[in-house]
């Protein structure tokens, strides 16, 4: 599925004998992961695509969650790889809470999550 080539993340788990990141770009997401992130990076990865002026940004998968459930802590060197990557984006970045049942064709959750500055 996804290697080192295609995700430069160090933060990863194994799936099946595979490397899978915690963290894609909007450009490095295809769609064996939107069922892995937000309806709204979705949104906004489609946007990308069809050539609309979408900043750049990266999604935290629902494997972070899932793994945080599991051992009841945070991912080793995920906040590291966070705050690198606020810093390739210029250090000011917004961070938005999603889920991925959120805002698409049946459901929108239009303000239920916050945004963080």
């Amino acid at each position: 599925m996804h290697t080192k080539e295609d995700n430069p993340s160090l933060v990863h788990h194994i799936e099946d004998g595979k490397r899978i990141p915690f963290i894609y770009s909007f450009d490095q997401v295809d769609e064996t992961v939107f069922s892995r992130i937000g309806g709204k990076a979705v949104n906004l990865v489609k946007l990308r695509r069809a050539g609309l002026p979408v900043t750049p940004g990266y999604c935290i998968t629902t494997d972070a969650y899932d793994y945080y459930i599991e051992y009841g802590k945070i991912p080793d060197g995920l906040v590291a790889e966070i705050t690198e990557i606020k810093s390739t984006l210029g250090s000011k970045i917004a961070i938005r809470s999603s889920a991925n049942c959120e805002d698409d064709t049946q459901l929108s959750m239009a303000g239920v999550f916050q945004s963080r500055y």
